[in-house]
């Protein structure tokens, strides 16, 4: 099988050469710029761990000219434990190699360092050419300020080094110089500030867009992997453009590209989806830099960093609100001042950024690896060492407390709170201190505070405290304080049996105190439920059984004596007949229930008798309307008769006219009509003896009764006759009379 091509991505190894170096162009133009001035000597690079440092003092030493720059590289690193003649030689013989000059002695160099000014540089000097400057390029220089910071006696260089420097950098203007440090000078000691106080300083960020993307494709200009639409972007998105994330992505993407890559000429090709499958791998190759990086933090920034990760997502955003939130549901309610001012400190490192008015990672795989390494809940041991002075006097106070001086320990562990309040240990010493001297008032609130801290810690010692107060309470006749203990056991330590047998206890003996009274007052309701509480603390007696059976039967016949007085009073006297009943049925001599009882059946009598007269007195008003009714319809079917009986009847003859029509549907008493009157022929009709009248108009008969007429259209020009008189020319109608038979004649023409 092939040999697969070389990996041209390097992660995690400082780049002394131009192999797999990009941009930072920025950088060398301006310590060439500096170190090129009369009046400057002295650069400062700084920036967090593995942004590049140590590879742009590589390459510093083929990226300024020579001449005039004669560079050399030395690292501190291991160097701050040893004496000062032995760094001060150690440089020496590195500069002698560089420059090609015979090694010095040991023996040469002094604790001083005089020699090392009186006779090593000024033959350094008479080797380079007067337009030579030697350029001395020291990485890790911090590492001097933080030992300088212990005090230790073990130290010298650390020590010494820093006004040996400060003079030979006033004293030696020949000598240019170079330095890298982990953080800001600032944020170092005093006798740092002091040696550089007349330095430029200058921080080395992440690689600028161009130089990021030069780096990720790479290979690809090379020819041995090619990268899809977008993954370039994804790479930079989760890197940040941060040269050694990029580097290690792009290294664990190069290997998984080749890893069953079959023998074929295809370059193969890094997709989007790959770019986000790899960052487990890129979590786990880098964990022991993400670690370095972590330990490089404050303890504050610490905190900090690990909430901003519980509170946002790729690219999301946590407000200050929220971050307090995050803080105080993990119990650290006070924020002392350096949690305070950590975000400032953490966007100045790069590690944060500002943005839409909170604050997110600057490098989302930093993000990634702290959520799941470094979740607040186990970084809140941090809290202790945020203030060393707080911690310090813990330490102290526990000193004192093994000694037996107590009062000593809560002095120093006080004083420790109120530098720092979060200081868990400190709090839970002061707690059990306070518990050992039977302050239980005290060592409850101090553990309180300890538990919305850190609960797993805090929780045994609150429950101990909690339970000895309570005893004592319970001693001195204090039974709700102790039950409000007992209870507080009880939610942090739901398993504490005997917490829970006491507070069962105190709870019954709490109730059948109250249920006596409930008792007397009658309140049979809240007797019941009393009984009902106290058999759940105590199921098996028998005795409290038997009392809840009677305190319920007393509910429930107070009940319907209450309902029947109810009904009563609403006069509903059958509802509250049946209530009494029933409470004599149940109790024959309870309150007044036999009184009311008889009370309801008398109003109940009466009220029967009331309806009967009421029904018989309806009775007598419906048949009085029935017989007036049937006086109505007789009268009515009187008149009637009387109409059909006494009505007129018209012999109507047709003369000549066609068949003429008479109206039907109507319904008057007496008037019988034919359908018809055929030519020439004659019908009877009957007409009614009420008011009536008949007058011809426009060849049509018009017959009117009481306000209702019919007319008879006649189309033939003719004549209506009625007895002899021509109605077709009468002005006015023509009434029938009290003659009981008449003669109507139609003539048509």
């Amino acid at each position: 099988m092939p040999t697969p091509p070389r990996n041209p991505y390097i992660a995690g190894k400082a780049l002394g050469d131009a192999r797999g170096f990009f941009g930072r162009a920025d950088v060398f133009r301006l310590v060439e710029t500096v170190l090129s001035s009369p009046d400057q000597n002295s650069v400062v690079l700084f920036g967090q761990r593995r942004i590049g440092k140590t590879s742009i003092l590589l390459n510093l030493r083929s990226h300024l000219p020579s001449p005039p720059f004669v560079t050399v590289y030395f690292d501190l690193m291991d160097r701050a434990r040893k004496s000062l003649a032995d760094v001060l030689y150690e440089l020496a013989a590195t500069i002698a190699q560089e420059l090609q000059l015979p090694q010095p002695a040991r023996a040469d160099f002094d604790e001083t360092g005089g020699a090392f000014r009186a006779n090593f540089l000024p033959a350094v000097y008479a080797a380079l050419d007067k337009q030579k400057r030697l350029v001395l390029l020291f990485d890790e220089f911090d590492v001097l300020g933080a030992a300088q910071e212990e005090h230790a006696s073990s130290n010298p260089a650390a020590v010494a080094f820093f006004p040996y420097l400060r003079e030979l950098m006033t004293n030696e203007p020949g000598v240019g110089f170079v330095f890298v440090v982990g953080r800001k000078a600032e944020e170092l000691g005093i006798e740092f500030k002091a040696a550089f106080k007349a330095s430029r300083y200058y921080r080395v960020s992440v690689l600028d867009d161009e130089a990021a993307r030069t780096l990720v494709l790479l290979a690809e200009r090379q020819g041995s992997l090619r990268f899809a639409p977008g993954a370039a972007e994804r790479i930079l998105a989760l890197t940040a453009r941060h040269p050694y994330h990029t580097q290690l992505m792009c290294q664990l993407l190069f290997e998984k590209a080749y890893q069953g890559h079959a023998a074929t000429s295809d370059v193969p090709q890094v997709t989007v989806a790959e770019v986000d499958a790899i960052v487990p791998k890129v979590l786990e190759a880098g964990e022991n830099i993400f670690e370095w990086i972590w330990d490089g933090l404050p303890p504050a920034e610490r905190v900090i960093f690990s909430a901003v990760a519980a509170g946002t997502t790729e690219e999301g955003v946590v407000s200050e609100n929220r971050l307090v939130d995050i803080l105080q549901n993990q119990g650290i309610r006070i924020l002392i001042r350096e949690l305070e001012l950590a975000p400032k400190t953490l966007i100045e490192w790069e590690m944060l950024k500002q943005a839409d008015g909170g604050y997110r990672f600057f490098v989302e795989l930093m993000r990634r690896w702290v959520l799941e390494r470094k979740p607040l809940a186990k970084v809140k041991d941090e809290l202790d060492r945020i203030v060393p002075l707080a911690n310090t006097l813990y330490q102290a106070a526990n000193g004192f407390y093994r000694r037996g001086m107590v009062d000593n320990a809560i002095a120093e562990l006080q004083q420790a709170l109120n530098i720092n309040p979060n200081h868990l240990k400190a709090r839970l010493l002061l707690g059990e201190v306070f518990r050992t001297q039977g302050k239980y008032d005290d060592a409850v609130r101090e553990l309180e505070e300890a538990y919305r801290i850190d609960s797993d810690a805090a929780r045994v010692s609150l429950e101990n405290s909690l339970l000895q107060r309570a005893e004592v309470q319970e001693k001195q006749q204090q039974p709700d304080a102790a039950l409000k203990d007992y209870a507080r056991v009880v939610a942090i330590f739901p398993s504490n049996q005997a917490a829970r047998a006491r507070q069962a206890a105190i709870e019954a003996e709490k109730l059948a105190s109250s249920v006596t009274d409930f008792e007397r007052r009658e309140s049979w309701d809240d007797a019941v439920a009393a009984y009902q509480r106290i058999l759940e603390l105590n199921p098996d007696n028998e005795q409290l059984q038997h009392a809840l059976k009677r305190a319920t039967q007393e509910r429930d016949i107070a009940r319907r004596y209450a309902e029947g007085l109810g009904a009563m009073q609403q006069g509903k006297w059958t509802e509250a007949q049946r209530a009494f009943a029933d409470v004599i049925y149940n109790r024959p001599d309870y309150k007044d229930a036999t009184k009311y009882l008889e009370t309801a059946i008398q109003n109940l009598r009466a009220q029967e008798r009331g309806s009967l007269q009421l029904l018989f007195s309806r009775y007598r008003f419906l048949k009085a309307l029935s017989i007036l009714v049937m006086c109505v319809l007789l009268l009515l079917g009187g008149i009637a008769t009387y109409l059909q009986l006494s009505a007129f009847e018209v012999t109507m003859t047709n003369k000549g006219c066609a068949s003429i029509a008479m109206p039907t549907g109507l319904q008057i008493p007496g008037l019988e009509l034919p359908k018809q009157i055929p030519p020439n022929s004659s019908v009877t009709a009957k007409f009614p003896r009420i008011p009536n009248s008949l007058i011809a108009r426009n060849n049509e008969l018009q017959i009117s009764f009481i306000g209702i007429s019919l007319a008879y259209p006649i189309i033939e020009t003719g004549s209506i006759v009625l007895d002899g008189r021509d109605l077709s020319r009468l002005s006015t109608p023509l009434s029938l009379g009290d003659q009981s038979r008449h003669e109507l004649v139609f003539t048509c023409q």
